[in-house]
């Protein structure tokens, strides 16, 4: 009965918020928020955690597991329908959550970037859009995901601090938690805009992840789905074997360059999936304790639904020389060999 009830009280105003178009509920939100901006004005946005890393490589698992961090704030499914206003997300995703306190989050193992519960951590690609203007693989309108420091504008900037503050302050939580494949390859952006913020990078077996990622694409019916690397026009006739094989090498590489010339290394920590399926509670206290943050009970419920799975690191005969080259090559270098 509860869990309908709580069920009833957040269908209700997403049936609502759908119904109103997003432009008026934005200006509306904005109205609002305008008026208690003294509040928030000036306050920092301290250390944001953003966890990084190639498609299918485990980045969904810990992002549901951190979810469950009290003292985090991190996008939903709600945010989604509505990215543009973040007072009204933000105050009802607090009257869902008093009435769903016990409710844990995890990721939904064989799927892509699900996790279980009734407003679950999401990527949300429309709030994101809206900061990057992307478009659509056909009209894509910007080159690929590389952002760097002279892409951050002050609008945007702006837009980002005036957002979080909003949202932080009215979900009454202490710090931000984001999680979207594509940032991987702007983490010196993100450094220029949150000078402190945090990156947890998570790195699976490259063959495993190469199986997965291969799998994904032939599912979607994009010609190239995921990270869009530097230079990804130009494969679209490629294989999909040896795409997946390029967008983890180039998404790896780029990380660790960026990181370096962000001068982030002491704000940077690699996070093994292997490590957290089958040591999740140790893996996720070194998480917990490298964000600056204290393990709380919810955790521990949370990692009860992790699950171990058997290794899948045989690659297929027939796979292009060019992709089997480079995996080789990356298992040698992550010391997966």
């Amino acid at each position: 009965m509860r869990v309908l009830l709580i069920h009833n009280l957040y269908q209700q105003p997403m049936v609502v918020l759908h119904a109103l178009p997003n432009k008026v509920l934005s200006l509306l939100d904005a109205l609002l928020a305008s008026a208690l901006k003294e509040r928030w004005r000036g306050e920092k946005i301290d250390r944001p955690i953003f966890i990084i890393g190639v498609e299918r490589s485990g980045t969904t698992l810990l992002y549901s597991l951190l979810a469950n961090h009290p003292d985090l704030y991190w996008l939903s499914r709600l945010d989604s329908a509505i990215p543009g206003c973040p007072l009204f997300s933000s105050v009802i995703r607090r009257l869902v959550a008093f009435g769903m306190s016990r409710a844990i989050y995890v990721a939904i193992p064989g799927t892509i970037s699900r996790s279980q519960g009734l407003m679950p951590p999401s990527e949300c690609l429309p709030y994101w859009r809206r900061i990057f203007g992307w478009g659509t693989e056909d009209n894509y309108l910007i080159p690929d995901d590389r952002f760097i420091e002279k892409h951050v504008t002050d609008d945007m900037r702006k837009h980002l601090y005036r957002d979080l503050r909003i949202r932080t302050n009215f979900s009454g939580k202490k710090r931000m938690l984001f999680k979207q494949p594509g940032l991987s390859l702007r983490t010196r952006f993100i450094n220029d805009v949150f000078p402190d913020a945090i990156f947890l990078h998570v790195i699976r077996d490259p063959v495993a992840n190469w199986l997965s990622l291969v799998g994904a694409k032939k599912s979607s019916r994009e010609r190239f789905w995921g990270i869009k690397i530097p230079g990804w026009q130009q494969l679209l006739q490629e294989p999909i074997e040896v795409q997946a094989a390029l967008q983890i090498q180039k998404t790896l590489e780029f990380i660790e360059y960026d990181v370096q010339e962000a001068n982030a290394i002491g704000r940077y920590i690699q996070v093994r999936y292997e490590s957290l399926i089958n040591h999740p509670q140790r893996t996720l206290n070194d998480c917990v304790r490298f964000c600056g943050l204290k393990w709380q009970n919810r955790l521990d419920k949370a990692i009860q639904g992790v699950q171990a799975i058997s290794r899948s690191d045989i690659l297929p005969e027939n796979i292009p020389e060019e992709a089997k080259k480079i995996l080789f090559l990356l298992r040698e270098k992550y010391r997966y060999a």
